[in-house]
Parts: structure tokens; sequence; C-alpha cells
């Protein structure tokens, strides 16, 4: 299955919503877990240059 970029970022958007009842990513510090490369990138585009992604991979274990 693919998925384009725009279908990637509205499930983000609703995952966001959902979870903090906005969906303004601006100004914000967003972590995702267990996201692999090629997805990282993408949503890496699609933000805007004031938020801040954060990415923790739970296989790396300090």
């Amino acid at each position: 299955m693919t998925t384009s970029a725009s279908q990637i970022f509205n499930f983000l958007r609703g995952a966001v919503r959902s979870a903090f009842g906005t969906e303004e990513f601006r100004g914000k510090r967003i972590i995702l877990v267990g996201m692999d490369a090629r997805g990282q990138e993408l949503l890496s585009m699609l933000c805007f240059d004031d938020v801040k992604l954060f990415f923790w991979d739970k296989s790396i274990v300090n």
C-alpha cells in the first residue's frame, strides 16, 4: 500500500487534534516513536519550519 504525503499529513493532523484538541502544529514539539527513515523524511518535508520533530527509535534502549 502506498501513502501520499497529503494522506500522511492528514492522518497526523487528525491524530494531533484527537490527542490535544488542536491541529495547530506551529511552534510545537512533536515526538514520534518507531517511524522508519522514509516516514521521517516525508514528515520533515510536510512540517512548518518552526515545528521541532524528534524521532525516537524504541529499539535503542539506554
